[in-house]
């Protein structure tokens, strides 16, 4: 809704918004968080385990008292009015798309890819190196709790810059650049993070969060937007972002417990790392640049 409700020429910017809400979800946590592990055991298993599902209440109820008071966007207010018209005049069917399936679907693809790219590396910075953190090299629990916070202030810089930088040089090179980045940054990565010092680890975190969980999902909104046509747009996009974060993000944490269970150290879950961002990095040549697409197209942009 964002990318449809802003301008063509800072739609990058205004898009990349949407990050904002996920990432201050990620520094309200990571604050509740770092106040329950200052708990005693009894106490936190008596009633302070409850305190977030408490909150997590309180939000959905204000997400969802915010949903019924926004008002559908311009573009599809007008696709609508459309679609009525063609009813009216009994044009139901619109002339036959005579291409193959692939050939239909290569944005839906083309973002599954792109979405693979990103949540990879996004739930293994921000999720398995905060376990791997904790339970292999033995540090407090404070340390990585501490540097996702601290990433996740971070975040209201490195997003909107993100978002900016998709504008002024396009969705597909400022794409790549943070995947390339991400496949350089893996292997050092798990290297400062056995040196156990402290602030060496919560820096690694915070540059890992700051380019995966960040940097490169405030691209990923505008360009998203921008792959798919009109009258199928959020379908398409929803479930190919869906699939992405399935088939990379939702299992990246197991399969990185997985081989480091069998391999016993960290040189295949950078390797993984960079599979990941790799697939990302890949596709960006085979995406097209979107950058003030006009919405109203009823074609993908592929």
């Amino acid at each position: 809704m964002l990318g449809e409700y802003a301008p063509s020429k800072r739609r990058g910017l205004v898009s990349s918004v949407i990050a904002l809400g996920s990432n201050s979800g990620t520094l309200l946590a990571s604050f509740v968080w770092l106040l329950m592990v200052q708990m005693d055991e009894a106490s936190f298993k008596e009633w302070g385990w409850r305190v977030p599902f408490m909150g997590s209440i309180l939000i959905a109820l204000f997400a969802v008292y915010i949903r019924f008071h926004v008002k559908e966007t311009p573009v599809f207010e007008k696709q609508k009015n459309e679609m009525m018209k063609l009813r009216l005049n009994n044009e139901k069917h619109m002339k036959k798309d005579e291409r193959s399936f692939w050939q239909r679907s290569r944005a839906f693809w083309t973002m599954v890819g792109l979405r693979i790219g990103e949540n990879g590396p996004s739930y293994l910075a921000q999720g398995f190196i905060v376990g791997y953190v904790t339970k292999i090299l033995l540090l407090d629990k404070s340390v990585a709790t501490t540097a996702v916070m601290i990433a996740s202030l971070v975040g209201f810089l490195v997003i909107p810059l993100a978002g900016y930088l998709s504008d002024k040089f396009g969705r597909c090179i400022t794409y790549r650049m943070f995947c390339l980045l991400l496949m350089i940054y893996a292997f050092p990565a798990f290297m400062l993070l056995d040196s156990k010092n402290e602030i060496i680890v919560i820096l690694t975190i915070i540059v890992g969060m700051s380019l995966a969980s960040l940097g490169i999902f405030g691209v990923q909104a505008a360009w998203g937007v921008e792959l798919f046509g009109v009258k199928n747009r959020y379908t398409k996009m929803a479930f190919a972002k869906e699939l992405g974060s399935i088939l990379s993000g939702g299992t990246a944490p197991m399969v990185a417990s997985a081989l480091l269970a069998y391999y016993g150290t960290w040189w295949p879950i950078a390797t993984y790392f960079v599979l990941t961002a790799g697939i990302g990095f890949v596709t960006t040549f085979f995406a097209p640049e979107t950058r003030g697409r006009d919405l109203n197209k009823i074609e993908d942009a592929i």
